[in-house]
């Protein structure tokens, strides 16, 4: 009985060991900025917090929170974000565990409680982060005003008059459509917005994305039109 537990120990051990290995690789591999000074060039303010970055006033009235996509390093969603800055919405960038916002699907209860001037709370995400910050505002509607999706659906039960914003690319491959239209009719107050050729990887500044399709238009075309639809849904 010793040498059968002995061995199942070893054995469990070797597979501890595998899955350790394996899920490093699998979070050490992911997309990367490629570059960080957008906040710089547009003459924003950009402040590095512990867990998050903040884009803009500090002291605003109106804030954005912001969960990357999977895999995706924060800075990436930079040029969206400095610009929605830029217009005086305070943009709160979160920096999720291992990149994958699942991991920390609460992140934006710290934010709250570091900002008790802002009024109007916004919350998002780009793809993965998307879905877990429908998920968390799912539960805490009466903090926020509106929900802001970039190649993203929302994957829970919103209140009917709970405003969304949805936008995706013609040359999104990422996104998944059946998914998306099924989260779509069941949103009661859904302004959707589908951007001629954008794809799924180009709401951030993190390059091509494995299976995405070829975007027909350039980065910065996606974040303006994607900034300017942003600003326009909290201004509302």
């Amino acid at each position: 009985m010793k040498k059968i537990l002995k061995r199942v120990g070893i054995v469990l051990g070797i597979l501890c060991v595998l899955f350790v290995c394996a899920f490093g690789f699998y979070v050490g591999n992911y997309y990367k900025a490629v570059d960080k000074e957008a906040a710089q060039q547009l003459g924003v303010a950009k402040t590095e917090h512990k867990n998050y970055i903040a884009y803009g006033d500090e002291q605003a009235e109106t804030a954005f929170i912001f969960y990357p996509g999977g895999k995706v390093e924060a800075e990436s969603y930079e040029p969206v974000l400095a610009s929605i800055a830029q217009q005086g919405t305070l943009c709160v960038l979160v920096k999720m565990p291992f990149r994958l916002a699942v991991f920390k699907q609460n992140a934006a209860d710290a934010v709250v409680e570091a900002y008790p001037q802002v009024k109007n709370w916004y919350i998002g995400g780009h793809s993965l982060g998307g879905a877990m910050a429908s998920s968390y505002v799912s539960k805490h509607t009466d903090t926020f005003k509106g929900l802001i999706l970039y190649a993203a659906y929302a994957a829970y039960e919103l209140p009917d008059e709970f405003p969304v914003i949805a936008m995706y690319g013609t040359e999104d491959k990422v996104l998944n459509m059946e998914k998306y239209g099924a989260a779509k009719s069941n949103a009661k107050s859904l302004t959707e917005v589908v951007i001629q050729g954008g794809n799924h990887a180009q709401f951030g500044n993190y390059g091509a994305q494995n299976k995405d399709g070829v975007a027909t238009i350039t980065p910065e075309l996606q974040w303006k039109r994607a900034a300017y639809e942003t600003i326009g849904f909290i201004n509302r």
